[in-house]
């Protein structure tokens, strides 16, 4: 538990019900938030954060096609947790949420509606991260957010620790304007912006002193009002939390109309009992946004914590290759007994980690990789920068190198990868040789 760990009145959310399709082909036959790293499947660590932070309930959003398989894991994950230690484990809610590929954020957390009595903390399945959030929530309860989102301001210096190197990495990049006291009072996708960049005369005259940065990243860790969720339930066309929703929370701050006023009587109808009361003894003039009730945007900038999502294929290899040096951060070495092979043969780093039930020949390379379970590995094979998920074999003489390899993948004798990704169940014919491929099955795409 994270010695900062304080009780927050929050419910958390993790939403699993993403198709990873940037991913491609590795959530293939895999839902993204079953992906091994480090041997431990990816909604591990977000779950580990949720535990560290005191949390002892968590609900789990996941498509209905993925319940079974995510149920399944989550019911071992609590055993784990648990343990011989005595203490109580995590609880999981599992809710179903549609299939079908325009499901966003959004649409995942609307069916949360009328089940949640408090605010929520939403994150992802592709969370990896050691904070502690008591500072997200002080920020939160002080200015009485509708929304409070996490920023990571990525530190450049210091890019051979492997917390920083990760932290740095994302795909995406946003526009966000803050002020001192960290309101947001701007946010768009980079993608969105035309040349030139457009600021309402309003929110200047609002706000006249901010800066807009370009290079804060969007931890997707939000502290959301529940009234924000009420009013998300009335809104079938937000479909997606950072790219619509808080943009359009942001743009109604302080900005009087029809819509923000029913925002407006939405956050007074959800406050407490004592809330009310001093809004209903209030002299400030009909129609005037109260500060405690107006709608209200903040963020915290954080930068020497890691923070980071695994969300793409780059970032899932730069994950496993971390996570053999953060072993006691997440706390693998005590409840994961999968972490510490039963031998460890000569030819293996002490960078590496090697799953149970693996066979490996005394002349077996294997340096700064990660091999699952059930593997087994043949004389004179070297893995080198790799990734090797469960059940797959591979012959003798062969050599991998930055290469990931999905579940039952076959390897015949003297195969030679470099840089590919091989998706589940592919057999690569003996003494085969490939460069920047994707190989899956009935098909070859280069890199």
């Amino acid at each position: 538990k994270h010695p900062c760990a304080v009780k927050m009145d929050l419910h958390p959310v993790i939403l699993a019900g993403g198709r990873g399709s940037r991913m491609y082909p590795l959530t293939e036959t895999c839902p993204k938030a079953l992906l091994p790293v480090g041997n431990q499947p990816l909604i591990y660590y977000p779950i580990k954060f949720l535990e560290s932070n005191g949390f002892k309930e968590v609900t789990v959003v996941v498509r209905k096609t993925d319940v079974k398989a995510i149920s399944s894991v989550l019911e071992s994950l609590q055993g784990s947790s648990a343990g011989g230690s005595g203490r109580e484990s995590i609880r999981f809610i599992i809710c179903e949420a549609p299939d079908g590929e325009d499901v966003g954020s959004a649409d995942a957390l609307r069916i949360l509606k009328g089940r949640v009595k408090s605010d929520l903390l939403v994150l992802t399945c592709d969370l990896l991260s050691n904070i502690a959030l008591h500072e997200l929530w002080d920020l939160h309860i002080t200015h009485q957010s509708s929304i409070t989102m996490l920023l990571v301001r990525p530190d450049h210096t210091q890019q051979d620790d492997p917390m920083k190197k990760l932290s740095i990495q994302s795909t995406e990049q946003d526009l966000i304007g803050l002020t001192t006291s960290g309101q947001v009072v701007f946010h768009s996708a980079l993608v969105d912006v035309e040349d030139e960049l457009k600021l309402s005369r309003t929110m200047i005259k609002r706000v006249p002193h901010f800066v807009i940065h370009s290079k804060l990243l969007d931890a997707h860790v939000y502290i959301i009002r529940r009234w924000v969720l009420d009013y998300l339930g009335d809104q079938k066309s937000i479909s997606s939390l950072k790219g619509e929703l808080i943009p359009h929370l942001v743009r109604r701050q302080g900005v009087n109309g029809p819509q923000t006023e029913s925002l407006r009587e939405l956050s007074i109808a959800t406050s407490d009992p004592i809330e009310q009361l001093a809004f209903s003894h209030s002299t400030c003039p009909s129609g005037t946004a109260l500060p405690v009730h107006s709608v209200r945007c903040h963020a915290l900038t954080v930068s020497k914590e890691l923070c980071m999502r695994v969300n793409t294929i780059p970032l899932y290899i730069e994950a496993n290759r971390m996570i053999p040096q953060m072993l006691g951060v997440f706390q693998l070495e005590a409840e994961s007994p999968s972490t510490a092979p039963p031998t460890r043969g000569k030819g293996v780093s002490g960078d590496s980690l090697i799953g149970n039930g693996v066979q490996l020949s005394d002349r077996t390379s294997i340096k700064r990789s990660v091999v699952g379970h059930h593997c087994i590995v043949g004389d004179k094979t070297k893995i080198i920068n790799s990734i090797v998920m469960d059940h797959v074999l591979i012959g003798e003489g062969c050599t991998v190198q930055g290469s990931v390899l999905c579940s039952h993948v076959r390897l015949e004798d003297k195969v030679t990868l470099r840089d590919c990704i091989v998706g589940a169940r592919v057999i690569v014919h003996k003494e085969g040789e490939h460069k920047g491929d994707i190989l899956v099955e009935d098909s070859e795409l280069d890199l």
